[in-house]
């Protein structure tokens, strides 16, 4: 599906930048029991061992159902522990097994590969001038 430039202006070119891009993520990086969408959890959860699932839910603006079916699949394919908190057992604690850090490295490897394949037409100036206003929009977008 293409987008009316001229009518979505920036907004729909920063769309079909981000459909791309997430679409040539999607074709190279496949995780047997995971969903390209839950990779964003996978590196949250690889930095924040022991967070209750409620805060990963919040940190990720994910509803908190949503993310109790999410741990429990990936519970199943063996990428998460989940154990009660030995204060408080109504919080649920989530820990990375083995299988998140080599499958985060594994990620890691390949999204820099593709970042050094997208930017690669950009000059260092440039991708430096576009991080930045990216970050100024997150910033911006996050209040």
């Amino acid at each position: 599906m293409d987008v009316d430039r001229d009518r979505w202006g920036l907004m729909g070119l920063f769309w079909r930048f981000q459909r791309l891009l997430f679409k040539k993520i999607l074709r190279n990086v496949e995780i047997p029991g995971v969903h390209p969408r839950q990779i964003p959890l996978l590196m949250m959860i690889s930095k924040n061992e022991g967070l209750p699932q409620r805060e990963l839910a919040k940190k990720l603006d994910v509803e908190p159902s949503s993310m109790a079916i999410m741990m429990k699949r990936l519970e199943k394919a063996g990428f998460v522990k989940r154990k009660r908190d030995e204060e408080d057992a109504r919080i649920l604690r989530i820990y990375p097994t083995e299988r998140v850090f080599q499958t985060i490295e594994r990620i890691h490897r390949i999204v820099g590969e593709i970042e050094k394949e997208v930017f690669s037409i950009l000059s260092d100036e440039e991708r430096e001038i576009f991080k930045g206003i990216l970050e100024r929009l997150v910033d911006h977008l996050s209040r």
